[in-house]
């Protein structure tokens, strides 16, 4: 028997903490916004968020995040974890945002400046996003969905690509692998399907 569901917000000083843990304490009883060991290691499930340039975000992770046990406890552990926006993107082998640096490598592709052919930038506000057929989220999203989008930056293609979206033109919206997920959007700002979309999340169990 799986134990039960708790959530660990990655406390680095991301903007979006706060949203973040207000909408998973819609959908859980236990939720901590935390860098220690113990509570990342006690809870079930780890949320990444992230909001502002890939270079400085990642700057500040590695300052202020365990990120070696966050890796054991993700790739080997198997422990699910969510990345949010530039919680995404750190995630990914590299980004261009404040010239070309190196990311965590745990999910595939190069973040790049999008590529929106004279749309405004940043890309902020509702855009629809396609989940692939094998997404652990296409249960919930049969059809596409509306979701909250704020950045100028995002990955134009991955091998870990579950989801799309346009604006000028086709960018990547979520990614996954395996126990490993990340979007591009803010759930937290997207109503009921942020909360469908976490729900779903936390669905995902390798205790059980």
């Amino acid at each position: 028997m799986s134990e039960p569901t708790s959530i660990c917000i990655l406390n680095y000083g991301s903007g979006n903490v706060g949203s973040v843990a207000n909408i998973c304490r819609t959908l859980c009883d236990e939720v901590t916004v935390s860098n220690a060991p113990e509570a990342i290691e006690s809870a079930t499930h780890l949320i990444l968020p992230g909001v502002g340039a890939f270079d400085r975000s990642l700057q500040k992770m590695r300052e202020r995040l365990p990120l070696e046990l966050i890796e054991q406890q993700v790739k080997i552990d198997k422990k699910p974890l969510m990345g949010i926006c530039v919680g995404l993107q750190v995630l990914c082998d590299a980004g261009t945002e404040g010239g070309k640096t190196a990311g965590l490598g745990w999910l595939n592709g190069t973040v790049e400046r999008l590529e929106s052919h004279g749309l405004h930038l940043p890309h902020i506000g509702w855009n629809t996003v396609h989940f692939a057929e094998d997404s652990w989220f296409a249960p919930a999203f049969a059809e596409p969905k509306e979701f909250y989008f704020v950045h100028s930056f995002a990955l134009a293609k991955s091998a870990d690509a579950s989801a799309h979206s346009d604006y000028g033109s086709q960018f990547v919206a979520a990614v996954e692998r395996g126990n490993l997920f990340a979007v591009q959007f803010h759930p937290e700002k997207s109503q009921t399907a942020g909360r469908t979309l976490l729900s779903r999340f936390l669905e995902y169990r390798t205790d059980a």
